[in-house]
C-alpha cells in the first residue's frame, strides 16, 4: 500500500503542475515561446509642454491709492476694516481738526475781511482825492492774495471742527494706516484703497524655470480650493530677480475687469503655463521601456515583436511623444512588453 502511494503522488503532482497552472508565455506547435500582449496603433497627437506653478491674487500696484489728510488733526474714529469692499463716498475715518489748523483758517478769514474793508476805505478816500490810484491798486492786490489764501484753507477744510474722510472711488481697503487717537500731520495717509477692476496674479517660478517663461505665453488660471474658477490669461511680464521672501521669480498675469469680478484678494492660485506644443506620434507611457541601451518599444508585425529604439519627448495625460523608427499606425505593444525580446512570437489579446 505504501509503495502504491509513493508512485501515485508524483504522478498527480506532475499532472497538476502541467494542467492546473497557466502562464502568459506559452509554446506554439513547434515549441516556440509566445507572449500574450495588448497592442495599440501609433497615432499623431498634439502634445503640450506645461509648467504648473502657484501664486496668489493681488491688486495692481498702479491702481492703489493712499487716502491722505489735507491738514493736521487727530483720528477720532475709523469706520472700515482692512479687506473691506467700499463704495465711492463711504466714510473711511473721522478726523478732528488740530487747533493750529483751525487758527490758520480763522487768520485767513480775518485777513480777507480786513482786505475787503481796506479796499473799500481807500476807494472812498480816492473819491475825495485823499488816496492815490497806486494805493487802491495795492489794496486790490492784497485782497486778491487774501481771497486766494482763504480759498486754500477752505479747500484744506481747516474750518471744519470734524472732517469725514471718504472713499474717492469704489474699491477694497488694502491697508489701514491709522488708529483712533493717532495724531497726524498734513499729507499722512489713513488707508490704502485699491481699485479691484484690475487685478494681477503673481506666480512663483523656480529660478531655473524662469528662463523658459516669456511674455505672451498662455496661462490657465485655477484655484486649488475653488473648482468653478477657470480663467485664461497670458504672461504679462517676468521679473528679473527673486522675491526675498519666497526665493522665487515672480511671473505676472494681468486679469481683465470681467475676469476680476467676484475674486478675493490674496486667494491661492494655480497657474498652468503653456511653454510649447507640438504634433508628434504619442504612445501610452506603458509602451515605452528602458534599459542600458536606452528607450525602446516593441512593434508587432506578422505576430512577431520587433524592438525599435525611440527618443522620448514631452508627456501629457499618460501619453508620451516618441521619435525614431516608429511610424503612424504601427501596432505597438502596450502591455506584456516586459516579457518580450526582439523577434519573439506574440499572441494578440482580443
Amino acid at each position: 500500500m505504501k509503495l502504491r502511494l509513493s508512485c501515485v503522488l508524483p504522478l498527480a503532482l506532475a499532472v497538476f503542475c502541467c494542467g492546473g497552472l497557466r502562464s502568459e508565455t506559452s509554446h506554439g506547435d513547434k515549441g516556440e515561446p509566445s507572449v500574450l500582449v495588448e497592442i495599440s496603433p501609433a497615432r499623431q497627437h498634439v502634445i503640450e509642454r506645461r509648467l504648473v506653478v502657484y501664486g496668489h491674487l493681488q491688486v495692481d500696484p498702479i491702481n492703489q491709492s493712499s487716502i491722505v489728510i489735507s491738514h493736521d488733526g487727530t483720528v477720532d474714529r475709523v469706520d472700515v476694516r482692512a479687506g473691506q469692499r467700499v463704495s465711492k463716498g463711504t466714510a473711511i475715518a473721522t478726523l478732528v481738526t488740530a487747533p493750529a489748523a483751525r487758527m490758520q483758517f480763522e487768520q485767513a478769514k480775518a485777513q480777507l475781511e480786513f482786505a475787503r474793508q481796506d479796499l473799500a476805505r481807500l476807494q472812498g478816500l480816492m473819491v475825495q482825492k485823499l488816496a492815490t490810484t497806486d494805493q487802491v491798486a495795492g489794496a486790490e492786490n492784497t485782497l486778491k492774495q487774501a481771497e486766494s489764501a482763504f480759498a486754500t484753507q477752505q479747500q484744506l477744510r481747516t474750518g471744519q471742527e470734524n472732517e469725514t474722510i471718504i472713499a474717492p472711488f469704489d474699491g477694497i481697503v488694502v491697508k489701514l494706516l491709522a488708529n483712533p487717537g493717532d495724531r497726524l500731520v498734513s499729507g499722512n495717509a489713513v488707508a490704502v484703497l485699491a481699485n479691484e477692476k484690475s487685478l494681477l496674479v503673481t506666480l512663483g517660478l523656480e529660478p531655473e524655470e524662469a528662463s523658459a517663461v516669456k511674455s505672451g505665453q498662455p496661462v490657465a488660471i485655477r484655484s486649488p480650493f475653488l473648482s468653478s474658477l477657470l480663467l485664461r490669461g497670458t504672461i504679462d511680464r517676468v521679473h528679473a530677480l527673486t522675491d526675498p521672501s519666497t526665493r522665487l521669480v515672480d511671473a505676472i498675469v494681468r486679469l481683465s475687469e470681467t475676469e476680476s469680478h467676484g475674486l478675493t484678494l490674496g486667494m491661492a492660485i494655480e497657474g498652468s503655463i503653456l511653454l510649447r506644443e507640438s504634433k508628434s506620434i504619442a504612445l501610452p507611457r506603458s509602451a515605452v521601456l528602458r534599459d542600458d541601451g536606452g528607450d525602446y518599444i516593441f512593434v508587432v508585425k506578422d505576430s512577431i515583436a520587433h524592438r525599435i529604439a525611440v527618443t522620448v519627448g514631452d508627456e501629457q495625460q499618460g501619453l508620451v511623444a516618441v521619435a525614431g523608427g516608429v511610424k503612424e499606425s504601427d501596432s505597438v505593444v502596450v502591455t506584456g512588453n516586459y516579457e518580450l525580446h526582439d523577434g519573439m512570437k506574440v499572441r494578440i489579446k482580443q
